[in-house]
């Protein structure tokens, strides 16, 4: 019987000790007021500056060259001037609005993994021409250019991408996050509203259109050290990185 007893309690007391490792742990994601932060690895012999948009998310920016950029994927819910971006879950009303909108990758609302990959947006936001902070802007096609131009490197698309394989799927090929941008596979939502490629494949808009229904979009994969420009359907949701006026 008292060997059942001291079971007994051996197992309370894990139990105990278990449920309170498992809040510290998730406490240790979220700041004291209450908002995620991201759990990206930035490059730690990199200096990195500070920023924060219109609703209070701070994001890491670094200066590449003569260029200085945000370090995470935006995550705003509004335009620079307090308006709200409108959120649409729906995949039927994804791929019919061109007045500008934002989603989460497949609706998803966990807050650490938002600080984390931002959100996606269509074009049409990016057109708006104020999705960015005061004082920065969606980087144009050839803005992007003079990033990669810039970069010592024969494998461009590595030395962006955030290094390791906690993020992006394994190869991850040729990533070591040298320039300090610190790319994450945010996936995409497509024309027709549906989602995919998480952690596999990252994209961000450019400000550079080239029709009246496509623009392009900087892409990077888990399976090489390339960069490639995308020409996309500008209701496609992709991720944004904003560059410093």
């Amino acid at each position: 019987m008292r060997h059942k007893l001291s079971t007994l309690l051996l197992l309370v007391n894990i139990t105990i000790f278990t449920i309170f490792t498992t809040s510290c742990e998730k406490d240790d994601k979220i700041r004291n007021d209450g908002i995620a932060t991201s759990s990206a690895i930035f490059n730690t012999s990199l200096s990195y500056s500070a920023l924060a948009d219109i609703e209070g998310n701070n994001y890491k920016t670094i200066t590449i060259g003569t260029q200085t950029w945000m370090a995470e994927n935006l995550r705003t819910t509004s335009y620079n001037d307090g308006s709200a971006i409108l959120k649409i879950e729906s995949a039927y009303n994804w791929q019919s609005d061109e007045n500008g909108a934002y989603c989460e990758y497949k609706n998803e609302t966990q807050e650490d993994t938002i600080a984390t990959y931002g959100r996606l947006y269509s074009w049409y936001t990016v057109q708006k021409g104020n999705l960015c902070p005061s004082g920065w802007h969606v980087p144009s096609k050839d803005e992007f250019q003079t990033l990669f131009d810039c970069i010592n490197s024969i494998h461009k698309g590595g030395a962006l991408k955030e290094a390791g394989k906690y993020h992006w799927y394994s190869p991850n090929s040729y990533a070591t996050n040298e320039s300090g941008f610190t790319a994450l596979p945010g996936g995409a939502r497509f024309k027709g509203g549906s989602f995919g490629n998480l952690n596999y494949y990252g994209y961000w808009w450019t400000s550079t259109s080239y029709s009246q229904s496509g623009a392009y979009a900087m892409g990077l994969y888990y399976s090489d050290g390339d960069v490639s420009f995308n020409g996309s359907n500008m209701h496609t949701g992709y991720s944004i990185r904003c560059i410093k006026d």
